[in-house]
């Protein structure tokens, strides 16, 4: 339900943030639950299902090795369903920051109204975190289509670029566009999900320094020998993912949380 006070704060707002803030209000909460759940869960079901189809139709791969997210979608029939299914996800995760987006540019100004609170930096911070966030999504999308029998080279770039993207979008979000929260009076936009969140950017970051360091050295075999380092490798890129795929479903969590108080309020 849009108020007079939204449409006056919409109406200050750069175009970007205006469509961003318009998406946040008049997306219906069963369209945002619907995809908190599938970024939440599709990702893992998606990931289990691909190496289950993988290690079916290729099982020599698993013979003394343990393969990685992207050699499991590498090969027909798994790399298929991985290309669409993760391109599902992309979308929807490329909406969650866009939503995010609007939801901030909105707080911020409300925030900047009833406050002194200078809202310059989180401005900043915020349309980075949107830039960022998008690259998330989009390369995301090209490493889940672009896999790496059709180009290695590019399927790496792709990745590597997602993750990064991923990492520092969770930084300046938690970090950096939140700003506004110190000055706000609701109990919720200081709670679980943005305390969990600010933990999941600090514990992705932290994770892909691991992981890149055990991607340049997974053949080396440092950590008791090379199949053992491969296991921790694969063991690390699977728990660094899915604590990727948490972060926009908390947002949208909390996004959620805040409608239905205004909502019970009204």
């Amino acid at each position: 339900m849009l108020k007079e006070t939204d449409y006056f704060i919409l109406s200050k707002l750069p175009a970007h943030s205006r469509f961003c803030a318009g998406l946040y209000l008049r997306t219906p909460f069963g369209v945002l639950m619907a995809m908190t759940v599938w970024i939440l869960m599709g990702a893992v079901i998606i990931i289990a299902i691909t190496r289950y189809i993988f290690s079916q139709h290729h099982p020599k791969w698993f013979i003394n090795d343990q393969p990685s997210i992207s050699k499991t979608a590498a090969f027909a029939p798994s790399d298929t369903f991985f290309t669409a299914g993760m391109n599902s996800i992309a979308i929807c995760v490329f909406i969650a920051w866009a939503i995010g987006h609007g939801y901030n540019a909105l707080k911020i100004e409300k925030v900047c109204k009833e406050t002194n609170f200078d809202r310059t930096f989180a401005i900043i911070f915020n349309n980075v975190s949107l830039l960022l966030g998008l690259i998330q999504g989009i390369t995301l999308s090209l490493a889940a289509t672009v896999n790496l029998e059709i180009s290695d080279y590019y399927h790496i770039v792709f990745s590597i670029a997602a993750f990064g993207s991923g990492a520092l979008v969770f930084v300046s979000d938690s970090f950096g566009t939140s700003r506004w929260r110190k000055y706000s009076q609701s109990a919720i936009e200081l709670g679980f999900y943005f305390k969990t969140r600010r933990v999941i950017s600090v514990a992705v970051t932290t994770g892909s320094l691991w992981y890149l360091y055990l991607w340049l050295n997974k053949n080396s075999g440092f950590i008791v020998d090379e199949y053992v380092t491969q296991v921790v490798y694969v063991t690390t890129e699977h728990i660094l993912v899915t604590f990727s795929f948490l972060y926009a479903p908390l947002y949208l969590f909390e996004i959620f949380d805040d409608e239905n108080r205004k909502t019970l309020k009204e």
